[in-house]
């Protein structure tokens, strides 16, 4: 774990290393998969349970695969004559689980007040600290999921020496937890109330050098008052754009993703394992508490990432 990058809990555990080292496809390929002829049947070579290679039983919904022996009996018995298989993984990835209801965003919240500290008298500000700590524990959580490694670090340009022309915007786990952490999302914040707060201080200025009529006293209160009102919507809208930023460049990890590797790819369909788990974690913990502005934006961005194929495309940056 990478913690100049990613600030991550000490408690955080990385995901043990397979006790063999299998040649795994989901790793960054030598070919781009987005040039390869369908030469990948879309699975791991080594089993989800204990990490060895070897006849392997492959889910045909997710890209994992297990050794017979490894899976429970009831699992064995499903396998039967099926065209069809589901692995015990994706039976349980189609509900929610416990672990989906649990971040409280507790871990992180220390992390994320340092740079929202002195933002602290905008409208529902402590609401809204708590929904990006828990966007914060949410991705340290997908990090600890199956797959999430294959995402937590940037892509190896080095090794896929086309990518950066084919993504234009490059997006990982530990980059969108830094980028958290260290207030870049908070900057274009910054700069709407310093500009909000310039426009207050003309205000005052010119009503205090101004020379009113004692009748238009109850004018000027009224107006001071609707100023602040503005002021107060203007502030609750910057961290909601906050919010906004910081899941729409997690949208791009996966989005990045679908656009490099070939559908139906290991690594196009762990992007896929790993957009669900966010889905259920989400609608758990997170959605409940984003203004419907916020929902409304993430789900025309995520529609509108894709085309006809099902393929993203990139949408500029901040």
């Amino acid at each position: 774990v990478r913690e100049d990058i990613c600030d991550l809990p000490e408690s955080f555990t990385p995901p043990s290393p397979p006790l063999s080292t299998p040649t795994r496809k989901a790793s960054i390929p030598k070919t781009p998969l987005h040039n390869s002829e369908g030469g990948e049947d879309g699975n791991v070579d080594y089993c989800h349970k204990c990490g060895k290679s070897g006849e392997l039983i492959c889910c045909d919904k997710c890209p994992r695969a297990y050794h017979s022996h490894c899976m429970s009996t009831d699992a064995a018995a499903s396998l039967s004559d099926e065209n069809y298989w589901e692995c015990p993984g994706c039976k349980t990835d189609g509900s929610i689980q416990p672990d989906d209801q649990n971040i409280t965003g507790e871990q992180s919240l220390d992390k994320i007040c340092v740079n929202l500290i002195h933002y602290n008298y905008c409208r529902h500000y402590t609401e809204k600290l708590h929904v990006l700590s828990k966007i914060h524990e949410m991705i340290l959580r997908l990090i600890d999921f199956d797959f999430g490694e294959t995402f937590q670090d940037p892509v190896d340009t080095e090794a896929c020496t086309d990518y950066l022309s084919v993504v234009k915007t490059p997006m990982d786990y530990s980059t969108l937890c830094a980028n958290l952490i260290n207030g870049k999302y908070f900057r274009r914040m910054k700069s709407t109330m310093l500009k909000m707060e310039e426009e207050q201080q003309q205000e005052t200025n010119a009503t205090t050098l101004s020379s009113f009529p004692k009748e238009n006293n109850e004018d000027g209160e009224k107006k001071n008052k609707i100023s602040n009102e503005e002021a107060m919507q203007k502030s609750e809208k910057a961290l909601d754009d906050a919010i906004y930023y910081v899941l729409r460049d997690l949208e791009l990890v996966w989005h990045n993703c679908f656009t490099y590797n070939e559908e139906g790819s290991a690594i196009y369909q762990m992007a896929q394992v790993q957009r669900r788990k966010c889905q259920k974690i989400r609608i758990s913990c997170i959605d409940a508490f984003l203004p419907e502005d916020v929902k409304k934006r993430i789900d025309d961005y995520a529609a509108y990432g894709k085309n006809s194929t099902g393929t993203a495309i990139i949408i500029v940056n901040i």
